[in-house]
């Protein structure tokens, strides 16, 4: 009940799970060789890399290819990808007018952006058959159902990879098997709780400390929610989170790592919750590094990234689910969440992914910096030739849209163009929000 796309992604991985890890890894191979080949005809960016390095695409390994960074992608969009009706200008445009997952550029491609913790909007497009390649993996973690009702918690009212695979689907027969609804995670608490209770989903998404807040409420005994599997992404989801979900709804929670670039990429290992995660590696080539992450993607022919720079890092645990490489449980990051007392003298969090998806048009890259229990200063970096003002304009538009939404019209901010974004002096590493006097 899927489309010629989802049948062929799930036949895939159906063959693939007979496969020995040495076939499904030339298996790959293959694939990414066809891949290279096609791409050069349409890339200019891949068509220079190759005739430069002397690369062949029908004898090459993706370890010949350089290493595609976030800021490369970004500022070379336009001859990375391979489609001329998408242009950068376009996907910016495009986001700066709609905040609704659904809508689709052009009215074929879909569009997901996320800045991270890195700062940096990073936009990637997906053609319709892309999209439900890669989003039939959602069955490994939550089968499908007519009608079954899925309640997505977590930032909901953009273009973010999450709720974006929640709850856009690649075709009419695929809105068929879930029920969506995606709950803002920036609303006020009890609004939430309201509406979930209301809505009562059989499948539960949401980010761990999103859902950790849920069952802190159940226990509490303010909603009676019985879902029948709980599904964690978008941050760590540490042993103590799942421990209290699973307690208290008695039902299987789920790890699901995933992200703008590659979507799904790592889920739990069936009935062993909490002993590590495998790698989809059915259309993804993963090269586990110490102090980052290269990821070849072999399914989105749009913006065909090769060899993709990801700063998490996944630590391989020396073993194999069928032939798919496992890796520690713990991938990803967890940034500070910023805690404010908002207009009725209420202490109050702002997830951190709400922030981290942080989307105006002209902005290149940000930083949060908290400076008391009801201040913080935006630092932005602007693109080049960004009129002075107007992007700062909308910055503080978004911003009060998002102080509104939690009930914080009263904490003040104060914004600040800087030619660069300072990193933390003891690691060295870009922190996103830094709290207060640190």
């Amino acid at each position: 009940m899927v489309s010629a796309a989802g049948w062929q992604s799930l036949r895939s991985r159906w063959r693939n799970a007979s496969l020995t890890p040495e076939e499904l890894a030339a298996r790959n191979l293959a694939r990414f060789r066809q891949r290279l080949a096609w791409t050069v005809e349409r890339s200019p960016h891949y068509a220079e890399v190759c005739r430069e390095r002397g690369i062949d695409p029908r004898t090459a390994r993706p370890e010949d290819l350089p290493i595609l960074s976030k800021r490369e992608l970004i500022s070379d969009f336009d001859r990375i990808c391979t489609r001329p009706e998408v242009r950068k200008a376009g996907v910016h445009a495009f986001l700066g007018g709609s905040r609704d997952p659904k809508d689709l550029l052009l009215g074929r491609y879909h569009v997901v952006h996320s800045s991270g913790t890195s700062g940096e909007v990073c936009a990637v497009v997906y053609n319709r058959r892309e999209w439900m390649f890669a989003t039939t993996q959602f069955t490994r973690v939550a089968r499908p159902g007519i009608g079954r009702r899925l309640a997505f918690l977590g930032a909901a009212n953009g273009h973010f990879a999450a709720v974006a695979l929640a709850t856009a689907p690649a075709s009419r027969i695929a809105s068929l098997l879930y029920r969506t609804r995606a709950f803002h995670v920036n609303l006020p608490t009890p609004e939430i709780l309201g509406g979930l209770e209301a809505f009562d989903p059989r499948v539960l998404v949401g980010y761990a400390g999103a859902l950790r807040m849920l069952a802190e409420a159940k226990r509490r005994g303010e909603i009676r929610l019985r879902p029948q599997v709980i599904v964690s992404s978008g941050e760590v989801l540490l042993p103590a989170d799942r421990a209290l979900l699973k307690e208290t709804f008695g039902v299987p929670v789920r790890n699901l790592y995933a992200s703008t670039e590659h979507l799904y990429m790592a889920v739990d290992l069936p009935e062993r919750e909490g002993e590590g995660m495998y790698l989809l590696e059915d259309d993804l080539i993963f090269e586990l590094r110490e102090d980052c992450t290269l990821v070849t993607n072999l399914f989105n022919r749009t913006v065909p990234l090769f060899r993709y720079r990801m700063d998490d890092v996944l630590r391989p645990a020396g073993r194999f689910a069928g032939p798919y490489r496992v890796v520690e449980t713990l991938v990803g990051r967890r940034e500070h969440a910023p805690v404010f007392v908002n207009a009725n003298g209420v202490r109050d969090s702002i997830h951190p992914i709400v922030l981290a998806e942080f989307y105006v048009k002209g902005l290149r890259a940000f930083q949060f910096r908290l400076t008391g229990e009801d201040s913080f200063r935006f630092l932005a970096q602007v693109e080049e030739g960004a009129p002075a003002g107007e992007v700062e304009e909308a910055i503080a538009a978004r911003l009060r849209v998002l102080l509104r939404e939690k009930g914080m019209e009263n904490v003040r901010f104060a914004i600040e163009r800087v030619p660069a974004l300072p990193v933390d002096p003891e690691t060295g590493k870009f922190r996103l929000i830094v709290p207060a006097g640190a």
